[in-house]
């Protein structure tokens, strides 16, 4: 006859697995070159859509900022940059989204959406969102976005995460 094993060990040895299994690591932390290459590529995109609006592109904002979610936390941030561009042309809102979408889907971008309440469209490539507004009566384009709140290198997009 074999011993047989207590059941409380086996239920002791099945948590401790259990646990084992669901804890994890320390989250990694995003450093300074990271950063950079995040601002980098944000610049990429944003510059990217403004050349395709027009001329005369200025920064108009540049920095990293604690996310509204991470406000109790403080440990995310997000890299803001924006752009102000002046039209070329004279073309309706609806011809610029659609000259923008088929240009940037050819390009391998992401079209999001347009909103022509708001003047606005939203396109993607790589982890970046990148928002237009576009005011043709007014002869100029708003242009924002990112990657979103990065509080760990998990957060980052592939494309600027180190290699290991």
């Amino acid at each position: 006859m074999r011993p047989r094993t207590p059941i409380a060990v086996v239920l002791v040895l099945t948590a401790l697995t259990v646990l084992t299994a669901c804890t994890s690591e320390e989250p990694v932390p995003v450093d300074p070159a990271v950063r950079t290459s995040i601002e980098d590529s944000t610049q990429q995109a944003m510059t990217a859509v403004a050349e395709q609006l027009g001329t005369e592109i200025s920064v108009r904002r540049q920095e990293w900022l604690t996310c509204m979610d991470a406000l109790e936390d403080g440990d995310a941030e997000e890299y803001v940059y924006g752009l102000r561009v002046e039209l070329i042309g004279q073309e309706t809102f609806e011809e610029v989204a659609e000259r923008l979408r088929s240009h940037f889907e050819a390009a391998g971008w992401t079209w999001r959406d347009t909103d022509p309440t708001l003047r606005m469209v939203r396109l993607g490539q790589g982890g970046y969102i990148v928002a237009a507004s576009i005011f043709v009566d007014d002869g100029y384009a708003s242009i924002t976005g990112g990657a979103g709140c990065i509080g760990t290198i998990e957060d980052v997009p592939e494309q600027n995460r180190p290699s290991s």
